[in-house]
């Protein structure tokens, strides 16, 4: 599936082979197709939450990621650097 050049590259930046597996596993995965009736607006879709809700939440994710490393754009760039990697061998 992979070239040596490619091993290589993922090998410099510091992506295990079971990472690089792993993340192929999750793109590869047939997403559902949703069909859009109508536009989500207040009510119908969004949710308005009041001060105290928003506290909450946010409290609760400070909680979730609490000594966790957010990673960003990163995973955006492996998934594209793999990407490239696939479609290059087409």
């Amino acid at each position: 599936m992979f070239t040596n050049q490619d091993l290589e590259s993922i090998r410099q930046h510091g992506i295990s082979q079971e990472s690089v597996n792993q993340q192929l596993a999750i793109v590869s995965c047939d997403i559902a197709k949703v069909e859009l009736t109508a536009p989500a607006h207040k009510g119908n879709g969004i949710y308005e939450a009041d001060a105290s809700q928003l506290e909450k939440m946010a409290s609760k994710y400070a909680q979730k990621i609490a000594g966790k490393k957010i990673i960003g754009g990163c995973r955006r760039k492996m998934f594209l650097f793999l990407k490239h990697g696939m479609n290059r061998k087409k």
